[in-house]
């Protein structure tokens, strides 16, 4: 079966009304692709929705209903997106195969993260709106997905 593990940015970009972010979710979520996250990619998500929705740090700081609104609107438009996908751990094991990947390609650490539990769990293919992750997945030899003509081409 073809497995997909899915950036943070394409969730933040979806979220955002981006076409191509909108259409690569709405092919994955109808095929009968496994679709996988992990802990980086729904932290970075949780993250980036809270600060579209309520701001920058020093604003909330001094804010907190604003958190708690954000928070209860994440809960209710975001999470269930974010509870269709399959959740897979980073371990230790992940961990040390990330900092090699940021070694090799320069890679940032949340990055390095995405990638290395991919390559971890023999999931199929990237799906990144991240040019960030071209070198990477070219040199492992990882398909990375950015388009829906992309995605049809894997399924």
């Amino acid at each position: 079966m073809t497995s997909f593990l899915v950036d943070s940015n394409v969730f933040v970009e979806a979220l955002r009304g981006n076409p191509v972010a909108e259409s690569l979710l709405s092919g994955l979520f109808h095929s009968s692709a496994r679709v996988f996250i992990n802990d980086v990619v729904f932290s970075e998500v949780f993250y980036h929705y809270l600060r579209l929705k309520a701001g920058p740090y020093w604003r909330v700081k001094k804010n907190p209903e604003l958190v708690k609104s954000a928070v209860e609107d994440f809960e209710k438009i975001v999470l269930p997106l974010l509870a269709i996908p399959d959740f897979l751990e980073i371990n230790y094991d992940v961990s040390t195969l990330a900092v090699r990947l940021s070694r090799d390609y320069d890679l940032l650490s949340n990055d390095a993260l995405i990638l290395a539990t991919l390559e971890y769990y023999g999931i199929g293919a990237l799906v990144s709106l991240d040019s960030d992750f071209e070198d990477a997945c070219e040199n492992e030899r990882i398909p990375l997905i950015s388009s829906a003509k992309d995605l049809e081409g894997f399924l």
